[in-house]
């Protein structure tokens, strides 16, 4: 699952008419020249407006005044994007002048390579800077007091040794080429993109689908019901291995919108990880659970993409 955001902002050409005057970011830019642009969602902003009180009315009539055309400001860029490999496509810190060129962190014209935490989680930080000037225009539940994002806990450590998670020292290395390629990786099972669909015949009439062209052999060789299986019986030795770290939301919005992005630090960069949704399976008590996939995808040596589970995500 690939999270886009693009942002557009827009003014009124004149007072007189309701003409909207947008312009498409930078990286909208770059996603519309390589045809991957999708307008999503949209959002109101009055970061450009100008309000001048009124004894009578309370505030005056902002139609009568003229404003500026729309200009595009570097918190325009709110989220990051990364390429194939993952690496982080150009990105600049409004606040400060730290960026992130071909996955590598710069300081000013200077490439980091000491000190990345601290300024890796610096350039983490603008991104939610730049949503909050984004001052958007939202309405406040008159029934619903909770207005924070609050977790139970902001860190989780995880010990790595040489008998945990993994405790068998054969399965601790995998080869690449020895890998499930997308194609048959179950975690991309239920995408239309990746389901099994065998050449068919046209249909005839009172056929609901032609017949098989041939016999072909499904890669995966598991039905829907398998596959969940497989994934609940890991989910479930996770948690028993004590591997399962629970986060509560102590408070949220009604709706619970959530946006994230995961990330690796290296030496001296900074990737973003991969992250597939698999949708919900119905977990303990029969109670529907999202599942999210977070990892690498990486080329083996035959050129088939495949994907690297790193960690699994549950929302309950």
């Amino acid at each position: 699952m690939k999270l886009l955001i693009v942002v557009i902002m827009s003014g009124f050409l004149d007072s007189k008419t309701q003409i909207i005057d947008a312009i498409i970011t930078q990286e909208g830019k770059r996603q519309l020249a390589s045809g991957q642009m999708q307008i999503k969602f949209a959002t109101y902003t009055d970061g450009g407006s100008f309000y001048q009180k009124s004894i009578v009315s309370g505030s005056e009539d902002s139609s009568v005044r003229l404003y500026l055309e729309a200009a595009s400001l570097p918190q325009d860029q709110i989220t990051f994007e990364a390429d194939d490999s993952g690496k982080l496509l150009p990105f600049k810190n409004a606040q400060e002048s730290i960026q992130v060129v071909a996955g590598n962190i710069l300081s000013g014209t200077t490439f980091i390579t000491s000190s990345v935490v601290s300024l890796a989680g610096t350039l983490l930080e603008s991104s939610l800077n730049s949503f909050q000037k984004q001052t958007i225009i939202g309405t406040k539940d008159p029934f619903f007091d909770e207005v924070n994002f609050v977790l139970g806990q902001d860190n989780i450590n995880f010990t790595i040794t040489d008998n945990s998670p993994i405790s068998v020292q054969a399965d601790q290395e995998i080869n690449v080429n020895l890998a499930e390629s997308l194609f048959s990786d179950i975690r991309l099972s239920r995408l239309p993109n990746y389901k099994f669909l065998p050449p068919v015949n046209k249909a005839i009439s009172g056929e609901v689908i032609g017949s098989q062209l041939g016999s072909f052999t499904n890669p995966r060789e598991q039905d829907e019901a398998t596959i969940i299986s497989r994934i609940k019986d890991n989910l479930n030795k996770a948690e028993n291995s004590q591997l399962m770290t629970k986060i509560n939301f102590i408070e949220g919005s009604r709706e619970n919108n959530i946006f994230g992005q995961f990330f690796e630090r290296g030496f001296n960069n900074i990737k973003k990880l991969d992250v597939i949704d698999f949708g919900e399976i119905s977990m303990k008590e029969n109670k529907a659970n999202r599942v999210f996939f977070a990892g690498k995808l990486v080329i083996d040596d035959n050129g088939m993409p495949t994907f690297l589970n790193i960690f699994t995500l549950i929302f309950e």
